[in-house]
């Protein structure tokens, strides 16, 4: 189900939008495949419905830094690492954007 994007739809459809995981996938998917409008999109939705998830943040910050907007990548990555400050890479994205 995770890189069956219809499914996913389902799942986050079929939840009334509070299935998180679902949509964060879509956002995820989006953004391995280079689609991303549609993964900002997708992935606005997640940190909308759960604030405090760190690993939609991170994909957000990945998505903006491919997007070439730094300071939004980088106060997502930011974020990201408030929620889970040990994970190195929220740092590193962070740091990199900062410094673009």
């Amino acid at each position: 189900m995770r890189s069956d994007p219809k499914l996913l739809q389902e799942a986050w459809e079929g939840s009334h939008h509070r299935c998180v995981r679902a949509v964060r996938a879509l956002g995820t998917l989006a953004l391995r495949e280079g689609e991303f409008p549609a993964a900002m999109n997708f992935l606005q939705q997640a940190t909308s419905c759960r604030p405090a998830d760190h690993a939609a943040w991170y994909a957000t910050g990945c998505c903006l830094q491919q997007l070439k907007n730094f300071p939004l990548a980088a106060n997502a990555f930011f974020r990201a690492a408030a929620l889970d400050p040990e994970n190195a890479d929220y740092w590193g994205g962070a740091a990199v954007c900062q410094s673009a």
